[in-house]
């Protein structure tokens, strides 16, 4: 069975999930015509497709798709096709990495993710294989301005090369296009992994060095997501193996805009710890926050093994009361969260469902600012 990417416009928030993009536009959740495919390009697979959007609507997509521009056995390409505000194409698809020379083995995992800023420039990273001298991944990343015409060639994030890096995401500063890329690094911290940053200039210049982000380095930290606010602060949350059991909770650390840390490391879950929790965080200009990630008690509830929950903060990082489940759809499995803030505080979350026997499906559910559930989720 082969895969394409597939998008469908809302008039809503501008959320990142698996196979479901959305624009800023009103606090409604109207679709704007039918779901439509992103790629022209149709042999082989396309996945891992990650959008951002500008101010004015604009938007970027971009995936991975094998066996294009590769001749190896695990040929890997990052490709993207930009769109303006109505859902129509801004040019042709392109391939977004320049570094093309793969070998004949290794895993097929790149793990894309973009950002934009409000003027439309954007920044894709994606963890490349054999690239980096001495490790077996690292962190790349190129620029693209509001055009879509590339900024110099792809560059190398990550400082330390030792064993692997991955599972990165990057994110914008809407206002000045400033941005930030986190990732895990193997074994950096001395343990099983850590969670690690860079911040750049709009320019592309790093400012400072790569840094760890967690504080609390026993046992495992991974998969994080990042977001800013409108005044160049941003936070980072991540999962961490709090105990050594191989399962995780959700932490997080503020910073203000120089890249200093407001306050410590806090803890976003208190319940339920899960494998893979794929965190994701989003804020909007204030600095109001939410969290969202998955939970599971597969050994308590077959039926009802990984659930999508929340939570809400304040820009001063105070929590606005306490973690809550998102979906209502208990049976089977809920995975892959997304989540997107208005400016006044209204917030989507979408995630993939497993309905048994019928296949995974895209669910959202909106949230008034109080955090009381718009509607039902869709």
């Amino acid at each position: 069975m082969r895969t394409q990417v597939v998008a469908s416009r809302l008039l809503a928030f501008s959320v990142a999930a698996p196979l479901l993009f959305s624009l800023p536009r009103l606090a409604r959740a109207d679709q704007l015509g039918a779901e439509f495919q992103v790629n022209t390009y149709t042999t082989g697979p396309e996945v891992h497709p990650s959008v951002a959007s500008d101010s004015s609507g604009r938007f970027v997509v971009v995936w991975e798709r094998r066996f294009q521009d590769m001749v190896s056995s695990h040929p890997l390409g990052i490709y993207g096709q930009r769109f303006d505000s109505s859902g129509s194409p801004l040019g042709g698809e392109f391939r977004v990495n320049s570094y093309t020379t793969f070998p004949p083995t290794g895993s097929s995992r790149t793990e894309v993710k973009v950002g934009s800023d409000a003027a439309g420039n954007f920044v894709v990273v994606w963890t490349g294989e054999y690239q980096d001298t001495g490790s077996t991944e690292g962190i790349s990343a190129r620029r693209f301005d509001s055009n879509g015409a590339p900024l110099g060639n792809e560059f190398r994030v990550n400082s330390y090369t030792t064993n692997s890096q991955s599972f990165a995401e990057v994110k914008l500063n809407p206002v000045n296009g400033d941005f930030i890329v986190v990732w895990r690094s193997f074994t950096q911290d001395g343990d099983a992994g850590g969670v690690y940053a860079q911040r750049y200039a709009s320019s592309g210049s790093p400012q400072g060095s790569n840094f760890r982000v967690n504080t609390y380095t026993t046992h495992g930290q991974k998969l994080p997501s990042v977001a800013y606010d409108g005044t160049g602060r941003f936070v980072i949350v991540w999962g961490s193996d709090y105990n050594g059991t191989g399962n995780y909770l959700i932490f997080g650390q503020r910073y203000a805009s120089n890249g200093s840390p407001l306050g410590g490391e806090f803890l976003a879950s208190s319940l339920l710890p899960t494998i893979n929790p794929f965190p994701q965080v989003a804020a909007n200009s204030a600095g109001d926050f939410v969290v969202a990630w998955i939970a599971s008690d597969f050994a308590l509830n077959a039926t009802d093994p990984f659930k999508i929950y929340a939570r809400r903060y304040a820009s001063t990082g105070a929590a606005l009361g306490s973690e809550f489940r998102v979906n209502t759809y208990t049976t089977y499995d809920q995975g892959y969260p997304a989540v997107a803030v208005s400016s006044g505080g209204n917030f989507i979350v979408t995630w993939s469902k497993n309905a048994f026997g019928v296949g995974p499906g895209i669910q959202a559910q909106r949230y008034a600012s109080s955090g009381a559930p718009i509607g039902c989720e869709f």
